[in-house]
């Protein structure tokens, strides 16, 4: 596409996010960086930095990456994505200030900024953590968590492996599912879904397992299989709004409108966000079926 179209940024921005995706970060820096010489419009070239200076927090470059997401701000105010790194970066330049937190109350910072991405707070907190109070298994699986969530995919991989509980330890069942959320972010939905159907079978009430296996499936195609699983996951406690945000997008994929619909509502009233992404895919359903109506 680079090769049809060099002058559009777009080009260069998705070849830099193939290239995150297989783990080569230095070949996407130099795309994203070859899209901010392109010509475009205001909230082009506001992209274009913002997924610079994402790729470069992710490398750990946190004075580069606020540079970028800087000039993103300038062109293109207000951000959201931006902003929320913005005020990431600068919460990890306030970690080494925590010295009055105690190791429980570090911890809980230390797992919410993990499973909310948050990159700068995360690796500041892992450091500041490893150092008070030593390794855990635990710890190696938070590690393990954010290198994937960094696209540092082979490093992740290793730590993964270096961590990995015994079967019958309890961590066991939240190993399986990080590391199969690890594949699925490498595309690698096959070897993942063989992750989420042992974290189901080890722990049967895991909800967000069972939505991760109903996704792994309908990625792959197995839509009819995925609809079972995904319709078992509303079934149990806990992240329901998922399940049936994740059982509209396959009843969607099968043109099934009708019963889309109804899933998509189910999870919008359960979410109560207005503008999140069950309210998105719904409101393409309700337009589908609108136009259907018309042709008839």
């Amino acid at each position: 596409l680079t090769q049809l179209e060099p002058g559009d940024p777009y080009a260069w921005l998705s070849l830099g996010g193939a290239y995150e995706r297989a783990g080569r970060h230095r070949d996407a820096e130099i795309a994203y960086r070859h899209a901010t010489t392109l010509e475009g419009d205001a909230d082009d070239q506001a992209s274009v930095y913002a997924h610079l200076g994402l790729a470069l927090r992710d490398q750990l470059r946190f004075g580069e990456a606020k540079e970028a997401l800087e000039r993103a701000l300038e062109l293109s105010p207000p951000y959201s994505l931006v902003e929320e790194a913005l005020d990431d970066l600068q919460a990890a330049a306030l970690v080494e200030s925590s010295s009055e937190a105690s190791e429980t109350e570090l911890w809980d910072r230390l797992s919410d900024a993990v499973h909310d991405e948050e990159i700068a707070s995360a690796a500041a907190l892992l450091n500041v953590f490893t150092t008070r109070y030593g390794e855990s298994p635990a710890l190696a699986l938070l590690r393990a968590r954010h290198l994937s969530h960094r696209r540092a995919f082979a490093e992740a991989e290793a730590a993964f492996s270096a961590c990995e509980p015994h079967p019958e330890q309890p961590l066991r069942v939240l190993w399986l599912y990080h590391l199969g959320r690890s594949r699925q972010r490498m595309g690698r939905s096959d070897t993942a879904e063989q992750l989420f159907r042992e974290a189901v079978d080890l722990r049967p009430d895991h909800t967000l397992a069972w939505i991760e296996l109903g996704a792994c499936l309908a990625q792959q195609g197995k839509q009819d299989e995925a609809v079972q699983i995904l319709l078992h996951a509303t079934t149990l406690e806990g992240d329901v709004d998922e399940a049936y945000l994740e059982l509209g997008l396959a009843l969607r994929a099968m043109l099934r409108f009708e019963e889309a619909a109804v899933a998509l509502d189910k999870a919008v009233e359960l979410d109560s966000d207005d503008s999140g992404e069950a309210a998105q895919v719904l409101e393409d359903v309700c337009g589908a079926l609108a136009l259907l109506e018309q042709g008839h």
